[in-house]
């Protein structure tokens, strides 16, 4: 069976996506560090400003075009439903951090990290969402059941 991804028939930019990650890893590697609950807050801030309201709203999404346009980086457009799935598990990855954080709970929270900082690893040097992966099982196991 081919892969499946969501179609929304919505394009967005991959490569301001990539960057976006980018911002991303390294301020949750920030907020880890510092073991930040306002900062945890603040990326879940900017996740629900993303999803909810309008990406263009979005401080890291705004700062990212920026750098992409300072850089000259081509925009390579994709359907944005499968970033957006994805989109929808950093935010729970963001509120997860949030509730560790404030729980004190550090095993588990480096534990997590460790899956987070894999999945934005893979999006910011190969352009490979597990947020597709993820909703190409859902989609086989919708099937087979």
């Amino acid at each position: 069976m081919d892969q499946v991804c969501p179609l929304s028939f919505k394009s967005i930019d991959a490569t301001t996506v990539r960057i976006v990650s980018l911002f991303m890893f390294a301020l949750t590697a920030l907020m880890i560090w510092s073991e930040s609950l306002v900062l945890a807050l603040l990326l879940v801030l900017d996740f629900m400003i993303r999803l909810y309201v309008s990406r263009s709203y979005s401080p890291l999404f705004w700062f990212a075009g920026r750098l992409q346009y300072f850089l000259k980086l081509s925009p390579r457009y994709e359907d944005a439903a499968a970033k957006r799935l994805a989109a929808h598990f950093g935010l729970l990855f963001m509120l997860l951090f949030a509730l560790l954080i404030a729980q004190q709970q550090w095993l588990w929270l480096y534990g997590v990290a460790a899956l987070f900082f894999t999945c934005s690893a893979l999006e910011v040097l190969f352009g490979y969402c597990i947020g597709c992966k993820i909703y190409h099982l859902y989609v086989l196991l919708k099937k087979a059941l």
